[in-house]
């Protein structure tokens, strides 16, 4: 359920809380692939002592052992780590889609209708955040810092000197790489600027490409042209040198001449015993130095920072924070609808403004409201269902105010076919049985109420055709198979607005023949068409802003001064005629 003022960050957290044993088992998979890279080195260096320096081959064995073991457990854990990380980041992702998902389904229309739902860039967002940013940017800052500081024990161990050594050296290669990367920054907006300003000289020639021919000026133009491409050769170069440096040489560097210092020093040092400075501690910091400054160099490059996500964040809160149509609603059980009342119901907005519209009908009736005004029947079929709500006045049913029940309950309740009623992709069996559980009983009856049975008989693939991939499926068959999902849900009311727009005649009559049959069942009708009042019970017409007529069908239609009456009698096409 969405609620206002959701935080997405808070979401974030809590989807994390839900995830406590996979973080932690994660945390341990990464301490262990760290614990196997040390254990590599120190077993290196504990071969290349003994073998070359002491001459001593009975821990052979041991050490080889010891390198193998931590070679292929680093790589199950390896791989172990990137399905943790993959399940964390899509769990996450996908929880973020599925909430930002539910958020716009359970929201108000006014709110989905006024706020701009770019679904790619929700989509994109919720991935970036799952996927791109906790997943792999986070842990991969964790990792590299947790390696960082388990090396710099390491090293300190062996030998604390040559450890502050390799250290020291870090801070410098932050401030040159800080240096280099702005640098590079600005001679890639230069050759940007470069590149616009070729273009424009291009366009510009092919424009005035006459005047340059009959002023004899194509050497001139050449020569402008050389110019802007000589400052964009200089400039990429200078480009192209920095971004090595940012990329490569500069770690290289800087690594190389920490490595000469340590082997240097450790090696001039290796002369005094009693400093301990031996292969085996040489061999060490050679293998672990680079290790350091690499993961290092992968904490400068990772964006960490919350900033990174900042829109994408934006753009969730967003979402999550529509105004939910689903409130505080106690109602969860009607056993049966014995009355629909509209009580002096008033709407405005922008597009409709009515006041004091008055019906009831009782289980078994049909009501028939008939309307030019498409902006009414909109309002009034969109407050029976709870899209939007009355200004004034209040609907009920069995004296209870719909605001009280529960809006999805209502909706079952309900069965509502309207002008912009929709098939989805799918069989044409799923499609009359959505979104319930299949059942045989009511399947074969609805297809026997909407006159489906014989052209599904007719199909290659009978009901499991698929809407939408073939032309076996003509518009007629299309309509009935809406009615058809009508009739299998069963409801207790049935809402139709121009429910039969565009329908042919007999298709029309048949459906609608249907319904009004349809026994126990509160069916109130929205209509243009005055020929589809024929077999409701009650009618309400509507005309110029306001409520001119609400009575019995019966009484109505015998009544030669009453507006039914008129309408009746005076069809406005030929279709009413050949129905009176």
């Amino acid at each position: 359920m969405n609620i206002k003022n959701v935080n997405t960050k808070d979401v974030i957290f809590q989807l994390i809380s839900n995830k406590i044993k996979l973080i932690i088992a994660l945390f341990f998979t990464i301490i262990l692939i760290i614990a196997c890279r040390i254990i590599f080195v120190v077993s290196f260096s504990n071969i290349i002592e003994n073998l070359f320096v002491k001459k001593d081959y009975s821990d052979l064995p041991l050490n080889v052992t010891l390198i193998t073991f931590s070679v292929i457990f680093s790589f199950i854990m390896s791989i172990t780590k990137k399905k943790q990380l993959s399940n964390l980041g899509t769990y996450l992702s996908t929880s973020l889609i599925d909430n930002s998902y539910s958020a716009i389904l359970c929201s108000e229309m006014t709110e989905i209708e006024k706020t701009d739902i770019n679904i790619h860039k929700i989509v994109n967002s919720c991935r970036k955040i799952g996927e791109e940013y906790i997943s792999e940017n986070i842990f991969s800052i964790v990792e590299n810092i947790i390696f960082l500081f388990t090396a710099f024990i390491t090293l300190l161990i062996i030998k604390p000197a040559l450890g502050l050594i390799a250290y020291i050296g870090l801070p410098f290669m932050l401030m040159a790489i800080k240096g280099i990367d702005k640098l590079l920054a600005r001679f890639t907006n230069k050759n940007n600027a470069i590149i616009e300003k070729e273009y424009e000289q291009l366009e510009s020639g092919l424009k005035k490409v006459k005047n340059i021919k009959l002023d004899n000026s194509i050497k001139y133009e050449k020569e402008k042209l050389s110019k802007i491409s000589e400052e964009y050769v200089n400039n990429s170069t200078r480009k192209n040198v920095f971004s090595a440096l940012s990329s490569n040489l500069c770690r290289d560097l800087i690594l190389g001449l920490r490595l000469a210092i340590v082997i240097g020093v450790g090696g001039w040092l290796a002369s005094e015993e009693n400093l301990g400075i031996t292969a085996q501690v040489l061999t060490i910091f050679v293998l672990l130095v680079p290790e350091v400054y690499l993961s290092f160099r992968n904490i400068m490059k990772i964006q960490f920072m919350p900033s990174f996500i900042e829109n994408e964040l934006e753009t969730i809160d967003e979402i999550l924070n529509l105004r939910t149509e689903i409130k505080s609603e106690p109602v969860n059980t009607i056993d049966e609808i014995h009355s629909i009342r509209f009580a002096n119901v008033s709407y405005g907005d922008e597009n409709c403004s009515y006041a004091n519209i008055n019906f009831e009908l009782k289980r078994g009736e049909k009501l028939g409201i008939f309307s030019v005004d498409t902006d009414f029947k909109n309002s009034v079929f969109n407050i029976i269902t709870k899209i939007s709500k009355p200004k004034d006045g209040s609907v009920t049913i069995n004296n209870c105010d719909i605001a009280k029940i529960n809006t999805s309950y209502l909706r079952d309740l309900i069965t509502s076919v309207y002008d912009e009623s929709v098939v989805f992709e799918g069989t044409i069996k799923n499609n009359i049985s959505y979104p319930l559980e299949f059942d045989e009983y009511k399947y074969n009856d609805a297809l026997n109420k909407s006159g489906l049975k014989d052209v599904i008989s007719k199909l290659p693939l009978k009901e499991n055709t698929i809407i939408g991939n073939d032309d076996f499926i003509d518009k007629d068959s299309l309509q009935r198979i809406i009615y058809a999902n009508a009739f299998y849900k069963d409801s207790k009311i049935y809402v139709l607005k121009d429910a039969t727009k565009d329908y042919v005649l007999s298709t029309e009559s048949q459906l609608l023949k249907e319904v009004f049959n349809l026994k126990n069942k509160a069916v109130i009708l929205l209509t243009d068409k005055i020929y589809n009042l024929v077999g409701v019970d009650k009618v309400l017409i509507f005309e110029n802003g306001e409520v001119t007529e609400y009575g019995k069908y019966d009484e109505l239609l015998q009544n030669k001064t009453s507006r039914l009456h008129k309408l009746m009698r005076k069809p406005s096409s030929s279709r009413e005629k050949k129905v009176s």
